[in-house]
């Protein structure tokens, strides 16, 4: 099915959520959309039973990625995503388990890689003081054109 789509060169905006592609429907998933070719910007995998994302490569002109409500939780795997997104201006991660665990991993992929990145929702996690306190400094210490954090 994603092969079909990849051919269709005006696609820009791809809205999956609430289905139930899982880890290998996902990786299955970037893997067609990060061919050269794809001019896909948006992309919503919102609820869809994914718990690891190693190995998923988002095609790097991606500016809008939600994948809310899945338990990705505070493995360093789905962090290398991030490096790779560098024209990401939205990022979704509510409610996916995440602690303050990855707020470093965050704080360094904004500061580093996702510069362009404006909006960051992270609402629905159990992030803790100590978490918070890691975003707080590293966004305010750091380059970072976040507008608006949730």
């Amino acid at each position: 099915m994603f092969g079909c789509l990849v051919n269709i060169p005006s696609l820009r905006e791809l809205n999956l959520s609430n289905n139930n592609l899982k880890d290998e429907g996902v990786k299955m998933l970037c893997n067609a959309f990060g061919l050269p070719a794809c001019q896909l910007e948006k992309l919503n995998v919102a609820s869809c039973g994914v718990t690891l994302v190693r190995g998923f490569h988002f095609n790097s002109i991606l500016k809008e990625l939600d994948i809310s409500r899945n338990h990705l939780g505070d493995s360093d795997d789905w962090a290398d995503v991030l490096f790779c997104l560098s024209s990401l201006e939205t990022l979704r991660l509510s409610d996916c388990k995440l602690t303050e665990k990855c707020c470093g991993v965050l704080v360094k992929a904004l500061s580093s890689n996702l510069t362009n990145l404006k909006e960051l929702d992270l609402s629905g996690n159990d992030l803790g003081d100590r978490g918070v306190k890691t975003l707080y400094m590293g966004l305010t210490s750091r380059c970072c054109s976040l507008e608006r954090l949730l």
